[in-house]
């Protein structure tokens, strides 16, 4: 029989080799955090490395914080971050390897960076700007003009975000009194979500980018943790290629993203981007009472500069008027004289001038009555000449006619040894056919008539 190990005896041969090998000093390890919960006093959780292209796990480990070192590396990193150490951070950490014969291999936290935390948020947000520099987008939102006023505003935020309430408390305001109006495009504001959620809600607004003056991305405060969603490609070439002015209010003060430096303009938080918006509107509205108040003034001085000057040009122009008047009467009582004299001469002239024609046109009146009479006595003589003519020629044509129509009638054709049949009610009969229709018949000749009788087959008698 080979000789063996018990499993025990082998898993503490394990652990031997471990901790020579690695010692108690530790060593620095770049991981993602995850799964990073609190029990008792003590953390536990997960160390992940993640492959850069598909960001598949391509390590994991379990790891550990105890007690003795938990307050220790929370503060640390929480006073140089200004947040909580938290799950999916990227961190370097200071770790022992330990060996437990019952739970396995894992990772002792026992000191943290928080610099390369610091460092690591920094460098995502230079490598997604370089990127918008090559593609020749970085500054094309930032470079647009706020518009002078405000009337329609999209807004992209969710139903749960922390400053929503107080920033719709004063839109609510706005849109109440018809100065403004507000539509919400809701979308995820943390997790893995959010960058495709943001992304898809500028997609829906650019349908629409004619009826927005501007879009409003709010998300009140939280950890730099959380804000880090925001530190992504899609978002950002979102608002870059977004034609209408962007405003960002998704953080605090000390808090900022790369949608920060690409957007039109930039706000702590969302009370701050509704109260830029409210006193936009307010200083147009206060401006535009300013200049009608400032009008009405000028005017009035206007006026009252200018009134002696109107009161000596209208007496001026009451003088002018009336000796105007004066003249024009005159004018017009010496024309009316003058025209009624011409009148009466160019009456009298023309009265003449009527005789003169009227005389003149009674004579060739006469004239022509006299000339006219005589050419219709001659036209009525010569018509009655050819009408008698007309007449003895058709006379003589009637006799013809007449003549010729006698030639033609009955008593000659019987004289010439022709005869005709009647039937018995006095009808002349042409043909057989007509003639078998009757059973008495009449045959006249030009001395007498001869009565025949129609037998049944046809033959007389």
């Amino acid at each position: 029989m080979q000789e063996s190990l018990r499993l025990s005896e082998f898993l503490e041969l394990i652990k031997s080799t471990i901790e020579m090998s690695f010692g108690y000093d530790g060593f620095w390890v770049v991981a993602e955090l995850s799964e990073w919960r609190k029990s008792g006093r003590h953390y536990y959780g997960e160390l992940i490395e993640h492959d850069g292209v598909s960001k598949y796990p391509v390590a994991k480990i379990r790891c550990n914080c105890w007690a003795n070192k938990a307050d220790y590396i929370h503060n640390k990193f929480s006073m140089a971050t200004g947040e909580n150490l938290k799950s999916d951070m990227k961190v370097l950490l200071k770790v022992a390897v330990n060996y437990h014969v019952s739970f396995g291999l894992s990772l002792n936290v026992i000191d943290i960076d928080p610099a390369f935390t610091l460092g690591d948020r920094q460098a995502r947000k230079i490598e997604i700007l370089d990127a918008l520099t090559k593609k020749g987008i970085l500054k094309k939102n930032k470079s647009l003009e706020m518009p002078e006023d405000f009337t329609n505003i999209a807004v992209i935020t969710s139903i749960t975000a922390a400053g929503k309430g107080d920033f719709f408390e004063e839109a609510d305001k706005l849109q109440k009194l018809g100065l403004c109006n507000f539509d919400i495009y809701e979308a995820k504001m943390q997790g893995a979500e959010c960058a495709v959620s943001v992304s898809q809600a500028f997609d829906k607004i650019q349908t629409k980018d004619d009826k927005y003056d501007a879009i409003v991305l709010i998300r009140g405060g939280g950890s730099q943790a959380d804000l880090d969603w925001f530190n992504n490609i899609l978002p950002a070439e979102s608002i870059c290629n977004s034609n209408i002015p962007v405003m960002v209010g998704i953080g605090h003060e000390r808090d900022s993203t790369v949608l920060d430096e690409i957007c039109t303009k930039r706000f702590d938080t969302p009370s701050k981007v509704i109260n830029f918006i409210a006193n936009t509107i307010t200083d147009n509205a206060q401006d535009a009472k300013y200049n009608y108040q400032s009008i009405v003034k000028i005017t009035r001085n206007l006026a009252k500069q200018n009134q002696s000057q109107l009161d000596s040009l209208y007496r001026s122009f009451r003088v002018n008027v009336e000796h105007y008047l004066y003249q024009t009467n005159q004018n017009i009582e010496h024309t009316y004289k003058s025209s009624l004299s011409i009148s009466k001469g160019v009456i009298k002239l023309y009265k003449n001038l009527i005789d003169t024609q009227y005389s003149s046109v009674m004579l060739n009146s006469q004239n022509l009555v006299k000339q006219y009479k005589n050419n219709i006595e001659n036209s009525y003589n010569s018509s009655i000449n050819i009408a008698k003519n007309i007449t003895k020629q058709y006379t003589q044509s009637s006799e013809y006619l007449y003549r010729q129509i006698l030639s033609v009638s009955i008593e000659p054709t019987l004289k010439r040894g022709f005869c005709v049949t009647k039937s018995q009610d006095g009808k002349y009969l042409t043909s057989q056919k007509q003639a078998q229709k009757y059973t008495d018949l009449e045959i006249v000749y030009t001395d007498g008539q001869i009565q025949v009788e129609v037998n049944t087959n046809g033959n007389t008698k």
